[in-house]
């Protein structure tokens, strides 16, 4: 794959977990400024941990898949 490609598919993964982060921000200032019933806090808790794995597997996927713990792999990204 060439320098280029990489790159750009690299920051089309990045902006997608961009958005999964901005996302899961909004919602959290959404019941943040609610008052919340037990089992609402309980069904938020549930959905923004799998929320939260997503965004896991995500950065994980995109460390494996442009190899960003070898640092002379990151410098020829950036």
């Amino acid at each position: 794959m060439n320098k280029e490609t990489r790159r750009e598919l690299f920051n089309k993964d990045c902006e997608e977990l961009r958005t999964q982060c901005t996302n899961l921000t909004e919602q959290m200032e959404a019941y943040m400024s609610n008052d919340l019933d037990y089992h609402t806090v309980l069904t938020l808790k549930e959905r923004t941990l799998s929320e939260l794995f997503e965004i896991q597997n995500k950065i994980t996927e995109i460390d494996g898949t442009y190899d960003l713990l070898d640092a002379d792999d990151l410098q020829s990204t950036n």
